[in-house]
């Protein structure tokens, strides 16, 4: 395992940022509320970030011990990682009128499954990030 740990806490806070902002964005842009002024992007900035360190905290850094254990991390591995939890997270809080079918039927109409889609989507972009950062920050403190 490796002794340095800094590239992995730069690579996680950089998936929290990451996730924080396109919550922000996504649920800015989809709120139908008249809630649309800068101490409200404000909030939801905040949120997005407390939202995004429990996923972090209780899924992604348990699967990053035990995919570092077995020694297959790896990018397509953190990208699955980040769709599933993404998807979770969101099907925790809000579920499909019709049933999880449509998530795979696409049905956006649904607000919930656009939001699954959107929060598995979220969780790639947090995991490349994550990723990213991890591999520029162990190879710079390299060399």
């Amino acid at each position: 395992m490796l002794t340095d740990r800094r590239p992995i806490a730069r690579g996680l806070f950089a998936a929290d940022v990451i996730a924080a902002i396109l919550f922000t964005v996504f649920t800015y842009s989809t709120d139908k509320s008249e809630q649309h002024d800068i101490g409200y992007l404000f909030v939801l900035l905040l949120v997005g970030v407390a939202y995004s360190v429990i996923p972090i905290v209780i899924f992604a850094l348990p699967l990053l011990i035990v995919f570092g254990r077995l020694r297959v991390t790896n990018l397509a591995l953190s990208l699955i990682g980040g769709f599933f939890i993404g998807a979770a997270m969101a099907g925790l809080t809000e579920r499909p009128d019709k049933g999880l079918i449509e998530v795979v039927r696409l049905n956006f109409s649904d607000h919930a499954v656009l939001r699954i889609w959107a929060f598995a989507a979220i969780g790639c972009a947090s995991a490349l990030g994550f990723w990213l950062v991890r591999k520029s920050s162990s190879t710079s403190s390299m060399g």
